[in-house]
């Protein structure tokens, strides 16, 4: 195929993924890399609009456009992904919807080229969605678990981000740094957590300070084995392949009722059993 007919079988919606145009524009990614550069920059500036409205047929080539870049690795596409964290609550599960949560860490991840003050900023901003907030920690975790720097750099990074964050049990800073504990295993980290639980700042129910103090009781090589086989966001990381089913993301409440988050229940208990 050639680039241009590769642009336009992924520009019309498809009853499935056109695996074999997709395995096309991978062969061919220097050719394509530009047009879709364009095609995402373009959606970003529409949906970065408040008065931007749905277009079904417009959009497939930017959704396209959104998982090959971070396949590609292209770091060209990272300030496009930082744009989209950055939509308020509301256009963010408009036009993401569960994007963000099981997806875009992998993006971020794979195209920041090591810009890990980007992440850091969205990190801290209290005046960011949520979800976004988890999703930059979420991406700064694979880059630490994936050597690119080291998990102690992170830790204090932490400890020194939250000297600026407000001590409040809805600030979520607190709990998703409790839930990066689980990945990190940093003893730096430990005194902060325990004084933001008994503080108040985290419920013991999202994540439990017991299971924290679980983890650091393993030793390394039993807790890289926990990390690389109990998190899914981290096999993804740099793959970004279009899903064909639904898949739960790891900050979400787990399927199976506990109430808990997938990532502290079904997802971690056949690797945390082994351990």
């Amino acid at each position: 195929m050639t680039p241009e007919a590769i642009i336009e079988a992924l520009s019309v919606r498809l009853p499935e993924v056109p695996a074999a145009v997709l395995r096309a524009a991978a062969d061919q990614r220097a050719a394509v890399t530009g047009p879709l550069l364009s095609v995402l920059g373009a959606w970003v500036d529409k949906v970065s609009d408040p008065e931007a409205r749905w277009n079904a047929d417009a959009d497939w080539l930017s959704d396209y456009a959104l998982y090959l870049l971070a396949q590609f690795r292209e770091p060209r596409a990272y300030p496009f992904y930082l744009r989209l964290c950055r939509l308020p609550e509301a256009g963010s599960d408009y036009w993401l919807g569960d994007i963000l949560t099981n997806d875009m860490q992998a993006f971020l991840a794979s195209t920041c080229n090591g810009d890990l003050k980007s992440l850091k900023a969205l990190v801290s901003d209290p005046s960011i969605y949520e979800w976004a907030r988890w999703t930059a920690m979420d991406a700064l975790i694979i880059v630490a678990m994936q050597g690119d720097t080291p998990p102690a750099e992170l830790a204090d990074w932490l400890v020194q981000a939250a000297a600026t964050q407000a001590r409040e049990p809805d600030n979520p800073f607190w709990t998703f740094t409790a839930n990066a504990q689980y990945d990190l295993a940093e003893p730096a980290l430990m005194p902060l957590l325990q004084k933001a639980y008994a503080d108040g700042l985290i419920d013991n129910h999202d994540v439990a300070l017991a299971d924290l103090e679980t983890t650091m009781r393993l030793d390394p090589a039993q807790h890289r084995q926990v990390v690389q086989r109990g998190n899914d966001y981290l096999r993804d990381a740099g793959a970004a392949q279009l899903r064909t089913e639904p898949k739960i993301g790891r900050n979400e409440s787990c399927s199976c009722g506990s109430g808990k988050k997938y990532k502290k229940c079904c997802l971690n208990a056949e690797p945390y059993a082994d351990a």
